[in-house]
């Protein structure tokens, strides 16, 4: 059921394969602003994601805030690693009205991340 979202069912094999080139722009635009550093952690050294997270169970996150002015590629990099942002008065300060928040899963053998949900710290 993981194409409930989806416009029709994946699965029919009369439905012409279509690309969504308007989204495919967007994504390339955006994955400039996810940036990966290394980090040390449990004795290795692993890639983190600017704006990813993990969760107590040890899911990875996709976090990312939503502000109300336009700014610019280095004030998004900003926000998304600013390490007060799970702070009201500090999310007040910078214009950002709400965090969103998205869940790496695994569907079988192929990963694939959950629906956009809304974060209140």
């Amino acid at each position: 059921m993981r194409y409930a979202l989806r416009a029709r069912d994946p699965t029919d094999s009369k439905t012409k394969e279509t690309t969504q080139h308007g989204a495919n722009r967007l994504a390339a635009v955006g994955l400039s602003v996810l940036t990966v550093v290394p980090e040390q952690r449990f004795g290795k050294v692993r890639l983190a994601l600017l704006g990813g997270g993990r969760e107590p169970g040890g899911a990875h996150t996709l976090n990312w805030p939503i502000w109300r002015e336009p700014i610019g590629l280095a004030g998004i990099r900003a926000l998304l690693g600013h390490p007060h942002l799970d702070r009201p008065e500090t999310r007040a300060a910078l214009g950002v009205v709400e965090r969103r928040r998205a869940r790496r899963i695994s569907s079988g053998k192929l990963l694939n991340v959950t629906r956009a949900e809304a974060r209140f710290e």
